[in-house]
């Protein structure tokens, strides 16, 4: 719980800093634009690795196949899907 509390002091003292200094307001957005792709990878990840999560192994649903064509032939891509659940 301290160690919390540690944290968000310094938090907070960082973001004064940062309000009312503006050389640190600066480097503090130069910062950001730096890691924010970063940020973007890392939450997505987070999500993608939650649902999983609560959705199950999303391997076997086999949604990523891409049919092969023979050769020579013209056809238009059709999309089933079928649910174990339906009853």
């Amino acid at each position: 719980m301290s160690a919390a509390r540690l944290v968000i002091v310094l938090l907070l003292i960082l973001a004064v800093a940062v309000a009312y200094n503006p050389q640190a307001r600066e480097q503090a957005v130069e910062s950001w634009e730096k890691i924010r792709p970063v940020v973007a990878e890392i939450t997505d990840s987070l999500y993608v690795a939650v649902r999983n999560l609560i959705t199950g192994n999303a391997s076997g649903d086999g949604t990523e196949e891409t049919p092969v064509p023979a050769p020579g032939t013209n056809f238009e891509r059709i999309v089933t899907m079928s649910s174990s659940s339906a009853s």
